[in-house]
């Protein structure tokens, strides 16, 4: 699966198939708790825009990434 995300105040956050078809959308808070809520239950390979707020969103998905691989 894919997850697009694109940061600014708000993430608008969409879930994808390997085929394009969407699974979920949504658009969350820059609060962690509603991030991986969204990612729950998913190994999500993650594209971001790069501007004012990514490195949160970087920082936290990086976090996620360490603590599902031990």
């Amino acid at each position: 699966m894919l997850h697009w995300i694109w940061v600014k105040k708000n993430i608008q956050a969409v879930l994808k198939r390997d085929d394009g078809r969407i699974v979920r959308e949504a658009k969350l808070k820059k609060q962690a708790d509603q991030i991986l809520q969204f990612l729950k239950g998913t190994d999500a390979a993650v594209v971001m825009e790069s501007g004012y707020n990514y490195q949160f969103l970087y920082d936290l998905l990086k976090e996620r990434r360490t603590m599902m691989s031990r």
